[in-house]
């Protein structure tokens, strides 16, 4: 929000008194010019001077509140910018889209990035994307390809991916990352995506992908908060993603089970 356009006191103080002491040394020079001598006159004209004094006062200062007024709404809605429809919501802390970011967007972030930590369904964006070269991703989570029930439930073609290939994805990823990056399978559910960008530092933020049924991956809305002005929601959700990673398997042995089509 912009500045108040009040007058201090002082500043309306300042006003009043430079306009009287102006209009009364007018009234004593007519005075003295004139060579008045009636006190009735004189009182009669300060009080006429001083309250001629006055309106000038307070339509100056009229003026002055409309130009302030006019100036501030200029400047405010420069800085606001009429939201259009669809268009992704950014304030201070929080942004909002409608739909999944661009791949190049992604990018960018991890090249801006030094540290980011995953938790992912599959991986299968990352894998296709090009996205582990980048050398900043240190930590993941992935669903547990054993766990055939939440393959099946998350695989299914209401959430945009077949069990085998999500099962595919999940091995795949795990492998390259091997000796490279820390993996660990979650035998939970995994709501949504969640990235963490620098996610022990003071510019930390997390981005939030909203995995919603029927929804393909590229429809999905995505939220995205800082640390620096969301602090109690970010710890939130850095407790949920510790959480799912201390319980996570380590071990990663894939036991081969069943897969519906």
């Amino acid at each position: 929000m912009g500045k108040s356009f009040k007058l201090s006191p002082l500043e309306t103080f300042i006003h009043i008194g430079i306009t009287e002491v102006i209009v009364n040394t007018i009234w004593w020079g007519i005075g003295k010019w004139g060579d008045i001598e009636d006190a009735n006159i004189k009182g009669w004209g300060f009080l006429v001077f001083s309250v001629i004094g006055l309106v000038a006062v307070l339509w100056y200062l009229g003026r002055k509140l409309d130009r302030k007024y006019l100036r501030q709404k200029e400047n405010i809605e420069q800085i606001i910018e009429p939201i259009k429809p669809n268009a992704p919501i950014d304030l201070d802390g929080f942004s909002f889209s409608g739909e999944r970011k661009p791949i190049q967007w992604f990018k960018n972030e991890l090249q801006n990035a030094r540290e980011v930590w995953c938790l992912w369904f599959s991986g299968g964006n990352a894998l296709n994307n090009g996205l582990l070269e980048s050398g900043k991703i240190k930590k993941i989570v992935l669903t547990s390809p054993n766990e055939t029930d939440m393959i099946n439930k998350l695989g299914s073609e209401a959430w945009g991916e077949k069990p085998n290939n999500m099962v595919e994805n999940i091995l795949r990823l795990t492998e390259i990352c091997r000796n490279k990056i820390e993996v660990r399978w979650w035998e939970g559910l995994s709501s949504n995506v969640m990235v963490f960008f620098n996610p022990n530092d003071d510019d930390a933020k997390v981005l939030i992908d909203l995995k919603i049924h029927h929804l393909t991956d590229d429809q999905r809305p995505q939220i995205i908060i800082w640390k620096s002005r969301m602090p109690d929601m970010y710890k939130r959700l850095r407790v949920a993603y510790d959480y799912i990673w201390e319980k996570s398997d380590k071990t990663l042995i894939y036991n081969q089970p069943k897969l519906s089509n």
